[in-house]
């Protein structure tokens, strides 16, 4: 049996989840998109080239940031955890915001390469094209929030209120106050 404990440790879970999700939402628009012909809401009427045309460029876009995001966050916590202590590299495994925009940049860039493999000389999934634009425009939303929870959570401050969040979580786990009985 997985425990809490086991599922809050996987860093992986989160956004392999989010990329899970964005494959069966991206299978699941192309099909209904085929089977409804819908008008595009935003960009008018894509043909097949520019339609791929915009697919690789958002895709090969959100690897590209999500790569260089990822790998500045790495150095500033190498180097932040040169000074504060190895404490912080596992702040940042536990962060949950950490785990989503992963997850959200691997799940959009997933989407736009499906999206992208389902364009034919014929046919172009007008819907799944328009939630590639949306994906994108929440993706740029958390890629600002990314920067400053990063910043936030690499400042003294941040760390000692965690590390004291912390420390009474394992004060109460060690001596729970037991009010059953009342002292004289």
């Amino acid at each position: 049996m997985i425990g809490a404990r086991w599922v809050k440790d996987q860093f992986w879970l989160i956004p392999a989840s989010l990329c899970l999700a964005a494959v069966v939402l991206a299978q699941t628009l192309v099909l209904v998109g085929r089977s409804v012909d819908m008008p595009a809401l935003w960009l008018g009427e894509l043909g097949p080239s520019s339609a791929g045309d915009l697919m690789g460029v958002l895709a090969g876009s959100l690897l590209t940031a999500t790569a260089t995001t990822f790998s500045i966050t790495i150095a500033v916590i190498v180097l932040t955890s040169s000074a504060f202590g190895a404490r912080l590299v596992r702040n940042f495994m536990d962060d949950r915001g950490s785990q989503v925009v992963l997850g959200m940049f691997l799940g959009s860039f997933l989407y736009a390469v499906i999206v992208l493999r389902s364009i034919t000389a014929d046919s172009v999934p007008a819907l799944a094209v328009n939630v590639a634009l949306i994906l994108t425009l929440v993706d740029v939303g958390l890629l600002v929030y990314y920067i400053h929870h990063i910043t936030d959570s690499v400042q003294l401050a941040t760390l000692s209120r965690r590390l004291g969040a912390e420390f009474e979580q394992v004060i109460q786990a060690v001596y729970p106050e037991d009010t059953s009985h009342d002292e004289p």
